[in-house]
């Protein structure tokens, strides 16, 4: 009983709800322990035993991931950071480029020059291309880290997914920008909005240079009836980011219909000069 002499709310055993949710938590703890006593985890990405947390990734993998986010990005494109290679706070890649995106965060690279994947590259094409949908936490989760490190963070007021054509859809279990933005606004706190369409699917991308890109983009998307724009800031969430004419396109068009400064976030940001005539491993 209470202290005010109101008697809590029992159920059909007696129990309060507080009683049955601590008992449940305590259970599914334990049966989880057991089954992994039986089943022991394994790492998502080199498949070893010793492993612990979600997502399930042993130390040195754990390692490698931290010392991936943590390396250097251009704040306005995300490219690899050389010391001392910004001039006007941009890249060597980015500086004669206009911003329609005025900076992009990132939590690593899809892979370094010649080399394979990175290991955030690794877990998103697992999470993208295979399935993996269990990795989902862990890359919002990054992604979020590296928007509170930006200095623009608190300007931001709604997230904006980059869409797919319909016809792509039909053909992915689930798309991958759509489920991290849903996920980054939860950790964010910001609304998220799916202001954007996709009218034309085009070809892909992939292979294409930067001015091809432009070309093959353009117009390809449009800003949903009944959506009032007029000074919003919007952070545009994408998974993969190339040469930057989707994100830059994306930007253009919300711009167009009123929407104020624009900022991107994406998991990882590929070098496209080498990936020019190639193939993204996975897609």
């Amino acid at each position: 009983m209470l202290e005010n002499g109101i008697q809590p709310p029992r159920d059909g055993a007696g129990q309060t709800p507080g009683m049955s949710a601590t008992v449940g938590a305590l259970w599914r703890r334990w049966r989880r322990g057991a089954f992994d006593a039986v089943f022991p985890p394994r790492c998502l990405m080199c498949g070893a035993w010793d492993c612990d947390g979600e997502p399930t990734l042993c130390p040195a993998c754990t390692t490698s991931i931290d010392a991936e986010r943590a390396a250097s990005a251009c704040p306005v494109c995300a490219a690899d950071l050389a010391p001392y290679s910004l001039r006007d706070g941009r890249c060597p890649e980015c500086h004669d480029r206009p911003r329609h995106v005025l900076g992009v965060v990132r939590v690593g690279r899809w892979r370094p020059i010649g080399e394979d994947l990175s290991p955030v590259g690794q877990l998103l094409r697992d999470y993208k291309f295979r399935g993996q949908q269990v990795l989902g936490p862990a890359l919002s989760g990054w992604l979020a880290d590296a928007v509170r490190q930006a200095d623009w963070c608190k300007q931001v007021e709604v997230i904006v997914p980059v869409p797919t054509h319909w016809a792509r859809r039909l053909r992915r279990p689930f798309y991958a920008a759509d489920e991290l933005a849903e996920l980054l606004g939860a950790r964010l706190d910001l609304p998220v909005i799916p202001v954007l369409r996709r009218v034309r699917g085009g070809k892909r991308q992939i292979g294409l240079s930067f001015s091809e890109r432009q070309v093959n983009i353009r117009r390809a998307f449009a800003v949903r009836r009944g959506f009032a724009l007029q000074g919003t800031r919007v952070l545009l969430v994408d998974d993969v980011r190339t040469t930057g004419a989707t994100l830059d396109e994306c930007a253009r068009v919300l711009h167009k219909a009123g929407a104020g400064e624009i900022h991107a976030a994406i998991v990882a940001r590929a070098g496209w000069r080498h990936l020019v005539g190639q193939r993204i491993a996975g897609v």
